[in-house]
């Protein structure tokens, strides 16, 4: 099952001190170290690294929303995925 989100948030408060130099670290490290915790996925991981290090080339992949508007934006189509929406994004990467 799904761990509870105060365990999560509990597990993430105790490991501060290596969220703490994630931001200086560079973004592929500091990309992988916080995927690597438990109940952070690509979604939350590129969400804090774009708010706390101002790193807009992170793409929020799992947004419910964001895949729609960026296929959308590019094709007219109402719906899109995700893979849809990274490839046409890589050219601006």
């Amino acid at each position: 099952g799904r761990e509870p989100t105060a365990m999560i948030v509990l597990s993430v408060v105790r490991r501060a001190k290596t969220l703490e130099r994630l931001a200086t670290a560079d973004s592929e490290l500091a990309w992988s170290r916080l995927n690597a915790f438990r109940g952070i996925g690509p979604w939350t991981a590129a969400n804090v690294l774009s708010g706390a290090r101002g790193d807009a080339d992170l793409v929020p992949v799992g947004d419910y929303h964001i895949c729609h508007m960026v296929v959308h934006a590019f094709t007219g189509r109402d719906r899109g995925t995700d893979e849809e929406m990274m490839d046409l994004l890589a050219p601006f990467a």
